[in-house]
């Protein structure tokens, strides 16, 4: 993807667009025709005018700058810019270049993916928002590269922010089926049956997996956004999160972590209850603080996301918060919205897939 603080940024970060255009421009007709895509990853916008105000940055960010316009030029609607801020990943930590790891990634992506920080980050000139700006994963990053090659993206050709480039990872091949069939119907039952009695049994890769083949199995008669099942409470399956946020939730439910933690915050009951025919969500958290019973309701809307023929996608809005039955004032900067999938739905179970594209695993509510 290029390099940074080396001795020459442009030449290097611009040899990818010359080098491509270049091969483009002298291959016969017939292979230029047969290309399907070429993919580049540059940075988005706000990093690009942050390294502009700094000198040390200004020929990394004329490098990636010129590699995007021969990129354009060159392939035209064949090519895809992905345009994340900082990418984390893999084991090791590193200032030159820069590296975060996993671990420490993941904490910070959801740190700075919260409402009031994403619109305190938007709200502030870009060499200082842009530090607030959530990390991008390297496996999203990847499999946005592999969807959009592939032709899972929409015809997008340009993936200009963290959560387009997560939504653009998340995609999945659409193998649902109009033909039901016998197998099928014992597959998702005897696939429900272990998500939600033997979850623990098996290793989050294997649950999501199993996560993923039931989204597969989902008749294509099923439209989510159409379907008034979709209403009602919602239980959320802890056991088989796969990210590292619902484990920590999960841990405290069961009573898990400090003794001390559990003194100051004691979680009850955290639940979704989706009504007014798919256009609101209630998420509400039950907790004991200081000994104290607290409950605390996130309110957003829902409507249709536009152009999406499998009627699984929506786009959920922030509403406003109540905190023991009182609103609490915000910022209309809050106000932001993001994509939501409900990719699996039945008359007992869901599968929703939020902006950051993991799956979270629902049971209908009693």
């Amino acid at each position: 993807v290029g390099s940074v603080f080396a001795e020459n940024d442009y030449g290097v970060n611009s040899s990818s667009g010359r080098t491509a255009a270049a091969a483009f421009r002298s291959s016969p007709g017939k292979d230029r025709e047969g290309l399907p895509s070429y993919i580049f990853v540059g940075n988005s916008p706000r990093v690009r005018n942050a390294c502009n105000l700094i000198p040390s940055l200004r020929e990394y960010a004329r490098g990636k700058e010129e590699s995007e316009r021969l990129i354009g030029e060159t392939f035209g609607r064949k090519s895809c810019v992905i345009k994340p801020t900082f990418i984390y990943g893999g084991d090791a930590f590193a200032l030159d270049p820069p590296r975060l790891p996993s671990g420490p990634g993941e904490v910070l992506e959801a740190l700075l993916g919260l409402y009031p920080i994403r619109a305190t980050s938007e709200a502030l000139p870009d060499v200082l928002g842009v530090a607030l700006e959530a990390p991008v994963n390297v496996e999203a990053v990847a499999g946005a590269i592999v969807n959009a090659a592939i032709g899972l993206c929409d015809e997008s050709h340009s993936l200009d922010s963290r959560e387009d480039i997560i939504m653009a990872a998340s995609k999945r091949q659409a193998i649902r089926t109009v033909s039901e069939s016998p197998d099928m119907a014992e597959r998702r039952d005897g696939l429900k049956r272990i998500l939600s009695e033997r979850a623990q049994e098996h290793a989050p890769e294997e649950n999501f997996a199993m996560l993923e083949e039931l989204e597969r199995l989902m008749p294509d008669s099923t439209r989510p956004a159409e379907d008034a099942s979709l209403n009602g409470r919602w239980e959320f399956c802890f056991d088989v999160e796969p990210d590292a946020g619902t484990g920590l939730i999960r841990d405290l439910f069961e009573g898990g972590g400090p003794g001390w933690v559990r003194k100051i915050v004691d979680f009850r009951d955290v639940h979704m209850e989706i009504g007014d025919k798919q256009t609101s969500i209630r998420l509400v958290v039950s907790v004991a603080l200081f000994g104290n019973d607290v409950e605390l309701i996130l309110h957003t809307s829902l409507s249709p996301a536009e152009a999406d023929p499998g009627g699984t996608m929506f786009m959920e809005r922030f509403e406003g918060i109540e905190l023991n039955g009182f609103r609490l004032p915000y910022p209309n900067a809050w106000k932001g919205s993001r994509h939501l999938e409900f990719s699996y739905l039945d008359g007992e179970f869901a599968v929703a897939r939020g902006a950051g594209g993991e799956p979270h695993f629902l049971l209908r509510g009693r």
